[in-house]
C-alpha cells in the first residue's frame, strides 16, 4: 500500500487547478459564441425582416420615406375590394372595400406597391411606385380635369387677382394620377384651411367639356364649383 507524500498532494492539488482553468477557459469561449451568435443574429434579424415587410434593410425606408396619402374613388355601382401592399414577402396590407361611388383615403409610405382591386369576381393586378399625393379611379365613364389653385392660398406672384389654373384632364377610364404638388384635394373633399407649398385640386366633369374647344367653359364650371367649395368652408368654420 503506497502512501501520498507531501510531493504528490501537490501534484494532484496543481492538476485539479490546470483543469479547472482548461474548464473555465473553454466555458469562456463558448460563452463568447454564444454572444457572437445572439448579435450577429439579431443583425441579421434587424437587417432582413425589415426588408421582408417592405420597409428596407433595418428598416432605413420607414425613416427616409415620406408619407403619401392614396385615394381610391369607385366610380362604379359595384363594391371593390382594394389591397395595396409593399412588393415584400411579409409586406402589411392596406385592404378597404369601398361602396358604390365610394372613395377612400390612404395614408402610406413612399414606394413600390402591389394594387389588387377586385370586383364582381374579377381581380386586376398592377404594380406601382407611390411617391406623391396619388389618386386612383375605379370605372370607364368619368372624366377628370387637374387644377393648380395655390394662389388661393399663397396669391398672385404680379399681385393680381388669385386664379385657378389648368393643369391637365385625364380622361375616361384613367386609373392612376399622381400629382406634382405637395397637396392634392380630390372629388368630395373639402379645401383645406391652409396649406404649406402647392395645392392641386382634382374635380370630375362631364367628358365634353375636356375638349379643347370648350376650355372656357370647363374653367367657368371649374370657378363656380370652387366658389361653392370655399363656400362651404367658410361656413363650416364660423359654425
Amino acid at each position: 500500500m503506497s502512501a501520498s507524500g507531501p510531493d504528490n498532494d501537490d501534484l494532484r492539488w496543481q492538476q485539479e487547478q490546470d483543469a479547472a482553468f482548461e474548464r473555465k477557459k473553454r466555458k469562456e469561449k463558448a460563452d463568447r459564441r454564444l454572444w457572437i451568435g445572439i448579435i450577429l443574429g439579431s443583425f441579421a434579424v434587424a437587417a432582413i425582416y425589415p426588408a421582408l415587410i417592405g420597409i428596407g434593410p433595418f428598416g432605413i425606408q420607414s425613416v427616409r420615406a415620406d408619407t403619401v396619402s392614396v385615394w381610391v374613388y369607385n366610380t362604379t355601382e359595384h363594391t371593390a375590394d382594394v389591397d395595396i401592399a409593399y412588393n415584400a414577402p411579409l409586406a402589411f396590407h392596406h385592404q378597404e372595400t369601398l361602396p358604390p361611388y365610394g372613395i377612400e383615403r390612404l395614408l402610406m409610405k413612399a414606394g413600390k406597391r402591389t394594387l389588387k382591386i377586385t370586383q364582381n369576381d374579377q381581380t386586376q393586378s398592377a404594380s406601382i411606385d407611390v411617391q406623391h399625393p396619388t389618386l386612383f379611379t375605379l370605372g370607364q365613364k368619368t372624366c377628370y380635369a387637374v387644377f393648380d389653385v395655390s394662389e388661393f392660398y399663397h396669391g398672385n406672384p404680379k399681385g393680381q387677382e388669385p386664379d385657378l389654373r389648368l393643369v391637365e384632364t385625364l380622361p375616361a377610364g384613367t386609373f392612376m394620377y399622381q400629382s406634382s404638388a405637395n397637396v392634392m384635394v380630390v372629388p368630395r373633399q373639402a379645401l383645406p384651411s391652409q396649406v404649406n407649398g402647392s395645392i392641386h385640386w382634382v374635380e370630375d366633369f362631364g367628358c365634353d367639356l375636356l375638349r379643347d374647344d370648350q376650355r372656357d367653359t370647363l374653367l367657368l364650371r371649374a370657378r363656380m364649383k370652387l366658389e361653392e367649395r370655399q363656400a362651404a368652408l367658410e361656413a363650416a368654420q364660423q359654425r
